[in-house]
């Protein structure tokens, strides 16, 4: 019988590769986990050939590959080959140009979408050519096969992936896309039905809330387009008046306009306004306004679309959506009743949709209606061999108190570490897929000890002071610490919610120090039998049914994805103890 594959890829921020067969996601990899360089631009050769030999596709057999970008991408190249060229220099001076127009005269904003629009299909053809040709010629797989999909298009289909199965194939969503820019767009709203999409509203590129929040995130000396998780934890520290003053400050930069984003000047211009109009305001109070801003402006952009349409599901994809108290502010909205947020909402995520739309465009009215992915361990599992030998290579048994684990002992084992106050790495199955560490690249502890915060901070992760850690909650008896009065699911660390006072202590190394807030992944059984396991074996020796899960890596690295990678962190951090799949290996332990 014929397969029908297709390969998802995206050469942007946090390039990745997925394959999706017969309208199944098989596998998903980003390239970093294998080049070892943080959110990597490179081409995702590593992943592809990855997610291909895991689903045992030959490049032959590949029906479709669909790259999550159209236009030309400033510095982006194939191996040593700059693929934008002249293109990428002509489009970042016309959309200076236009930032610079906007910021003097709104009101040239259409004219300038003809022009932009113009300028881009002068090019567009010569480049995608050669992007096809150079796709082609890296991937091994016909020319014919390959094109290039428009990035807000693939962010919503790859946030629609995993809102869609049995039950609402046949239920219209609302499909929201907010990020800093890709393809001259920065926002779309559309709605979702039975695999099809049909776009109500975009946002021109030039007008993202999401770049204003990153040139905050800069004015406090961090890093744009990395850090913006840092300002939202820093955020609820402010005093409110202080914060409401400062979100006085940033209001007139971003309003919305019907169901489109405005801005008072280009994007390129917010960090030469900013440093005008923020003078003398206090950094916390800063990282609060902005939050409060960004909250305020989704729910009312969200609020108009639902009263236009009357659809009240809503989907949130984009890099913006990786902001989890902004997708609890829509959550939150009384008129919505359900809300679905694409996992790793970035551009890690647009070859997913990519893949998706692919699909759906194919196979028509005969597309699958069930569900497209089951869960997010998507990546590569090593054997006991491929453990054995990454032990050997790094003398671990000279250096290290090694110990085999069975699969009868391994949960209690674990578990009773854990319960007694130790940090335990763990490197087990799949790698899972995306910025969120769901129990198999993870760093676990006892969420009711306050001071393993500092220690995971101080010794291995180097953290900022003032970041929360996330937790894993067992799906069942979840309640216990969340207010989830609509019952929203939560599987992949992308949603906040409010713990519950009772029980708020249980969990309180794993919460927002100061405001309770959680950021968790509820776990059902079938998603992660291991990790259950492990969890129920924990809490049935402390009554606590969640652990403290932070990402296993240094601060500023990669998630770990091979043993040998596991050991290289194990080596260079505080870490005492290490489950490597069925070997627990241990550090200053007594023989």
């Amino acid at each position: 019988m014929t397969r029908n594959v297709i390969l998802g890829i995206g050469q942007t921020h946090n390039a990745s590769a997925c394959l999706l067969v017969d309208g199944h996601l098989t596998a998903c990899a980003s390239e970093e986990r294998f080049n070892r360089q943080k959110n990597t631009t490179a081409f995702p050769v590593e992943a592809a050939r990855y997610v291909l030999q895991e689903s045992c596709v030959e490049p032959g057999e590949v029906d479709s590959v669909v790259h999550s970008y159209r236009h030309p991408v400033p510095g982006f190249s194939l191996g040593n080959e700059r693929v934008a060229g002249a293109a990428t220099r002509s489009m970042r001076i016309a959309q200076r140009f236009a930032n610079r127009v906007v910021a003097y005269y709104p009101p040239t904003e259409s004219i300038l979408r003809s022009a932009y629009r113009g300028l881009s299909g002068v090019m567009q053809n010569g480049y995608e050519e050669r992007f096809r040709t150079e796709i082609s010629r890296t991937l091994g797989v016909d020319r014919s096969r390959v094109r290039l999909e428009d990035h807000h298009q693939c962010h919503a289909y790859a946030g629609y992936a995993f809102y869609v199965d049995e039950y609402t194939w046949d239920r219209p969503a609302l499909v929201f896309t907010l990020d800093a820019e890709g393809d001259n767009k920065c926002a779309t709203v559309s709605i979702a039905h039975r695999g099809e999409l049909t776009t109500l509203a975009t946002t021109l590129g030039g007008q993202s809330i999401g770049v204003l929040y990153g040139a905050i995130t800069e004015w406090l000396g961090m890093r744009m387009n990395e850090h913006e998780y840092k300002v939202m934890g820093l955020a609820p520290y402010a005093p409110l008046v202080l914060a409401e003053q400062a979100q006085v400050l940033l209001e007139p930069l971003v309003w919305v306009e019907d169901q489109e984003f405005r801005t008072s000047c280009g994007s390129g211009a917010f960090s030469h306004v900013l440093r005008r109009r923020l003078q003398g305001q206090r950094f916390d109070a800063v990282a609060a306004g902005i939050q409060r801003l960004l909250e305020d402006r989704v729910v009312e952009w969200v609020r108009n679309s639902v009263q236009q349409t009357g659809i009240t599901e809503v989907v949130l994809s984009g890099g913006v959506f990786m902001n989890v108290k902004a997708n609890m502010a829509i959550m939150e909205m009384p008129e919505i009743t359900n809300v679905t947020v694409c996992p790793s909402g970035a551009d890690e995520s647009t070859p997913i949709g990519a893949a998706f739309g692919e699909y759906c465009r194919r196979a028509g009215s005969g597309a699958a209606s069930g569900r497209i992915v089951d869960d997010l361990y998507l990546g590569p599992a090593f054997q006991d061999g491929d453990v054995q030998e990454a032990l050997a290579r790094h003398d671990a048994a000279t250096r290290y108190q090694v110990t085999k684990l069975t699969s009868e002992n391994e949960a209690e084992v674990v578990a009773g570490l854990l319960a007694e106050g130790e940090v335990v790495a763990r490197f087990a199955g799949r790698m899972e897929f995306g910025a969120r560490a769901l129990g198999n690249r993870s760093i676990l502890a006892d969420p009711s000890r306050r001071e393993v915060v500092r220690v995971i901070n101080d010794q291995i992760k180097g953290r900022d002071f003032w970041m929360p850690f996330a937790c894993t909650v067992l799906a069942v008896g979840a309640d216990r610490y969340l207010q989830n009065p609509k019952g929203v699911q939560a599987p992949y660390m992308a949603m906040a919610f409010h713990t519950r006072a009772d029980q708020r202590e249980s969990v309180v190394a794993g919460t927002h120090p100061y405001d309770h807030t959680a950021r968790p992944q509820v776990l059902e059984r079938h998603h992660n039998p291991r990790y259950h396991d492990l969890i129920q074996a924990f809490e049935r020796r402390t009554g606590i049914g969640a652990l403290l899960n932070t990402s296993f890596n240094l601060h500023g690295e990669p998630v770990v994805c091979t043993p040998d990678d596991a050991l290289d962190v194990f080596d260079r951090s505080g870490l005492t103890t290490l489950q490597l799949e069925g070997w627990l290996v241990r550090k200053g332990v007594s023989f």
